[in-house]
């Protein structure tokens, strides 16, 4: 290969494709040693000649070490319960997403959702039925987003994030609402939010205080109500 050899080859295209199954295949086994191939990212390393089925035991080996790590990948950004991405990946995300939108000027908001009287229900009903409870609440929330462009996240206990990327305020309000309204619908509890739209200069985590502004004082304004309630 001209300008680069096999081992540079495999280095850049596994600093572009993480996830690809790179397997280094030479006759010139002097040149290449085995842990050079796998320090530049090869998955395996194969010598000339070789049969058919070496190279095939090797790329099943490949496949399946590739569909470990994405799974194990996968868990460790996961909330175990709800299914949601979990609190680490979210400040992760929602850093990312926040210096690509004042890079590229691109619209981002942020909706935090906290429900009503989670502790009362646990109390009424147990930690089992609550755990539940919070089991299709992550449902209710990853069937009303936008797939592939919208994430949501379990932020607390009782607390959710969802992350809209590429809209403003009129659709934060609008899913901010379809969600409480789902949450409702289906689970029969209620839930407080408050949304936040990125502006010029905020940073991941003064759009999350701004959110969670907002989320207390619809708390404190759905705890008002219902007391207002009780009274008449």
């Amino acid at each position: 290969m001209p300008g680069m050899d096999g081992l540079e080859l495999i280095g850049i295209v596994k600093g572009k494709y993480p996830d690809i199954c790179a397997i280094a295949m030479t006759g010139y086994t002097k040149e290449y040693k085995y842990v050079e191939t796998i320090n530049a990212g090869a998955t395996d390393f194969i010598n000339k000649p070789f049969g058919i089925e070496e190279i095939e035991a090797k790329f099943k080996r490949g496949i399946i070490e590739r569909n470990i790590r994405q799974e194990l990948n996968r868990l460790s950004i996961t909330d175990s319960l709800t299914g949601l991405y979990n609190q680490r990946h979210f400040y992760d995300r929602l850093n990312e997403e926040t210096v690509r939108a004042q890079r590229q000027n691109h619209e981002l908001a942020l909706i935090l959702l906290d429900l009503d009287d989670f502790k009362q229900y646990n109390d009424t009903f147990g930690h089992p039925a609550g755990d539940e409870l919070l089991q299709r609440v992550g449902a209710v929330i990853n069937g009303k987003m936008r797939q592939n462009v919208d994430s949501g996240y379990r932020y607390g206990g009782d607390e959710f994030a969802v992350m809209l990327i590429e809209a403003g305020e009129s659709v934060a309000k609008m899913m901010s609402g379809r969600i409480k309204a789902g949450i409702f619908e289906e689970c029969r509890i209620s839930a407080s939010s408050g949304l936040a739209v990125f502006e010029q200069g905020l940073n991941f985590e003064a759009l999350v205080g701004k959110a969670d502004r907002k989320l207390y004082e619809d708390k404190a304004r759905n705890k008002a109500q219902k007391s207002a309630t009780k009274v008449s």
